[in-house]
């Protein structure tokens, strides 16, 4: 039950920043905004994670089979499952128990600074 929770975790971390990195990976011609913000996300996430060549391998590999994937689905709920698997392929099959656990700690990190209140909402700065 605690790994299949990590997986949660960790796919929810993941999701969106490995759906709009693989997006706009092979075209090379992202706009600016979201999906470039969340390509430099991932990329930083996987940083701290500290992949060794081979999961990286394993990970990118992952990822272009989904991408594939993806591209054959018409359904946007359908292309997302299809991301969602392939994260949680990833942290199932590649990532270590202590990069596992390292995920988790990065992913509440990420979640309480989400909630943590804007001192400037409202005030128009």
């Amino acid at each position: 039950m605690k790994r299949f929770m990590v997986a949660l975790v960790a796919a929810a971390v993941l999701t969106m920043a490995v759906g709009a990195a693989v997006a706009t990976a092979d075209t090379g011609s992202a706009a600016p905004g979201k999906g470039e913000q969340m390509k430099h996300r991932l990329a930083a996430l996987l940083e701290k994670l500290d992949l060794t060549p081979q999961q990286k391998t394993e990970v990118k590999a992952i990822l272009k089979a989904a991408h594939e994937k993806a591209q054959n689905a018409a359904d946007p709920a359908a292309k997302r499952q299809i991301f969602r698997d392939a994260i949680k392929k990833i942290v199932t099959t590649v990532l270590t128990p202590a990069q596992r656990e390292k995920l988790k700690e990065l992913r509440q990190e990420c979640k309480n600074c989400h909630h943590a209140p804007n001192a400037t909402k409202g005030t128009g700065a």
